[in-house]
């Protein structure tokens, strides 16, 4: 189940602080639909109480605290063998995505 938030506290190059989280795990995929519409990806890098610390894959300039939207999305990023692909892996930045909900 996705989870949305626009809760995002800080960012400090790559990295973004999102509030009043709940039900997310350690490297849960995450999209972030900055206010123009463009969406970047990125992946939870530590969980505490009810924040979490997301780290950016393809950085955050432009990015606004206040207009933001970040999807949790339930899964997390594996490798696994390119001979092997079993349907519903999705292909990108060289990893898939693997479907395995938190």
């Amino acid at each position: 189940m996705l989870k949305e938030y626009m809760t995002i506290s800080s960012i400090s190059g790559p990295l973004v602080v999102v509030d009043k989280i709940t039900d997310v795990t350690y490297a849960e995929l995450v999209e972030v639909q900055f206010a123009n519409g463009q969406i970047r990806r990125g992946k939870v890098l530590e969980i505490s109480r009810d924040k979490a610390l997301v780290q950016m894959f393809e950085g955050t300039i432009g990015l606004d605290v206040r207009d933001a939207r970040v999807r949790f999305l339930g899964f997390v990023m594996n490798r696994v063998d390119l001979n092997n692909l079993e349907y519903g892996n999705y292909r990108e930045y060289g990893y898939h995505y693997y479907h395995k909900y938190v």
